[in-house]
């Protein structure tokens, strides 16, 4: 006796198999799914098997992705070998920009050298010009005896002297008695001039009117020191030159000369005081006098 019967187990199920079975006396016919037991379920119509794994799509961008990143490496090489041999280019040409700037630089400063020497030569020549000119010029103005009066009197009027005879007259004066005779001569020497020397009365007064201007202020007289020196034994004034003149050819103060032969040495007398004091001394050299008369050559 066959049976047969439709069978719904929730074991089997559980187990992993189909729902549907068919039993039959001594015969059970199953169909199995899942985990790799029999052959799979048939697949549903219009749904796509799920893939394991990475899907093509994804590959594909990736892939891509890759090559941009390689293109934009080889790119970036190309354009660093490309700068650096431009940049290479550029410091060549400066170098050779800089070389002919310099070469020039070299020509114009040589051209203004050798410029600046013709320029500096033909000033010297000019100069040199010049001073022959002014060489003769001068020489010329010098052989002018008016040239010569005025230059001798200008150069004696600014040291405060008076002119006369080819030769500057000063007087150094002051208010006390206290130069002797060496510290005379000391002072001319120290001015580059001598003792004054009187030649006749016509140069006596007029160096007595000079001294005149010189007199220290509230000073009524003074005694100043000349270069003659009185000889007794011929009653004659003895000058630097050796030369002696008589002295009546002078005019002397009242009681000159002193027959005392250590008096030798001649002062002055000038006075502002209403007396005709004009007159020669002879005194010691010891004396003290208010100061000198010296004469330089002009």
């Amino acid at each position: 006796m066959d049976h047969s019967f439709y069978i719904n187990s929730p074991t089997v199920q559980s187990a992993g198999y189909s729902t549907y079975e068919n039993c039959s006396l001594g015969r059970i016919q199953s169909t199995a799914v899942g985990q790799g037991l029999g052959e799979p379920p048939p697949r549903k119509p219009g749904k796509e098997p799920e893939l394991t794994g990475m899907s093509s799509k994804r590959v594909i961008l990736i892939f891509g992705a890759i090559m941009l990143t390689v293109l934009g490496i080889i790119a970036t090489l190309v354009f660093c070998v490309f700068s650096e041999e431009r940049l290479q280019k550029n410091i060549q040409m400066n170098k050779e920009t800089s070389a002919n700037e310099i070469a020039d630089l070299k020509k114009n400063l040589s051209y203004i050298e050798r410029t600046t020497a013709t320029e500096i030569s033909d000033l010297k020549k000019n100069l040199s010009d010049i001073q022959r000119t002014t060489a003769n010029e001068i020489a010329d103005l010098k052989k002018n005896p008016s040239y010569i009066q005025w230059t001798r009197e200008d150069a004696c009027k600014r040291r405060g002297g008076l002119l006369h005879s080819g030769k500057c007259f000063t007087a150094h004066l002051s208010s006390s008695r206290n130069m002797t005779y060496d510290e005379a001569v000391a002072e001319c020497v120290k001015h580059g001039a001598q003792l004054a020397e009187i030649h006749d009365r016509v140069q006596q007064t007029l160096l007595y009117d000079f001294a005149l201007t010189k007199m220290p202020a509230g000073t009524p007289y003074v005694y100043v020191w000349l270069g003659m020196e009185y000889k007794h034994s011929t009653s004659t004034l003895l000058y630097r030159s050796g030369m002696e003149k008589h002295s009546n050819q002078f005019q002397w103060d009242n009681n000159h000369p002193q027959p005392d032969s250590s008096r030798k040495y001649i002062a002055i007398e000038v006075g502002d005081d209403g007396d005709s004091k004009i007159g020669i001394w002879n005194l010691g050299k010891s004396g003290h006098e208010h100061g000198v008369m010296c004469e330089k050559e002009t």
